[in-house]
């Protein structure tokens, strides 16, 4: 399985290279400019501040394994190494995104990273979850983000909206034709975001994304990925084993906020 299939948000979000720099500033959308009609040889009024800048900053994200047997990996039937180093990368990927997906303004979140707790909220149209809840998420998104929109949710409440059907007895949701295809709600595909919190009950109510998300938010990285292993000449041969480091810089940060929509849902 690929990491696309293990963190498939960070596959949307808008591509930033920080270019081996510890930050950067990106333009960002704060409103929209409004038209206005206008006389002969008059004035055109000025619309309102549109546009600003946010500042990338890297964070440190990084794995070291346990040290592991050099017998081991010298009799090992597999490529062992290779295994280690390939955990490492989806435990780095799964690690980014859950500061993306979890928040700020969460108090499990304390390196300052912006993420889809924010866009414009939606009201749960009855008191369980409906087929209705959809098409009220997609309308919380201006038009121009509904093209190459995705829902996002976790696989519990993708397991309930398995269950809901239209007023017609019609699932709502389309099953994928592969393993590796998503599924389809309201013509949508929906990406499973594990990191998100909430149980669907009335106290601790689960949430449902939709929108644009590369216009959304932006996922800078600094330098790629450094993979470092202990030194044979040194503490390797001193200590008969092999250690493995992985350190990656990246961080993640809101552009335009009308691109996302949410909607807090009880089941």
């Amino acid at each position: 399985m690929s990491l696309v299939n293990i963190v498939p948000v960070l596959g949307e979000l808008y591509p930033i290279d920080l270019a081996g720099e510890k930050s950067a500033n990106v333009p960002k959308y704060i409103g929209r400019p409004t038209a206005y009609m206008v006389g002969e040889n008059s004035t055109i009024t000025t619309s309102g501040v549109t546009t600003d800048d946010v500042t990338f900053t890297a964070k440190k994200v990084a794995v070291l394994s346990a040290p592991i047997s050099s017998e081991l990996l010298m009799f090992s039937r597999t490529p062992f190494l290779a295994d280690v180093i390939r955990f490492s990368q989806e435990a780095i990927a799964l690690k980014k995104q859950s500061q993306v997906t979890i928040g700020v303004g969460n108090s499990t979140n304390a390196q300052g990273f912006d993420s889809i707790d924010a866009g414009r909220a939606v009201t749960q149209v009855g008191a369980a979850l409906d087929w209705k809840d959809a098409y009220e998420l997609i309308h919380g998104v201006i038009r121009p983000y509904r093209m190459g929109a995705k829902f996002g949710m976790t696989d519990a409440t993708l397991k309930v909206l398995r269950q809901v059907s239209d007023d017609q007895g019609r699932p709502i949701l389309t099953l994928p034709i592969t393993p590796n295809d998503p599924y389809m709600l309201a013509g949508y595909p929906v990406l499973e975001l594990p990191d998100i919190e909430g149980a669907g009950t009335a106290s601790d109510p689960a949430r449902i994304y939709f929108g644009f998300w590369r216009a959304f938010s932006g996922l800078a990285v600094s330098g790629g990925q450094r993979i470092d292993q202990t030194n044979v000449a040194n503490d390797n041969f001193t200590h008969d084993t092999v250690q493995v480091r992985l350190i990656e810089m990246f961080d993640a940060e809101l552009l335009d906020e009308e691109a996302m929509a949410y909607m807090d849902v009880t089941y």
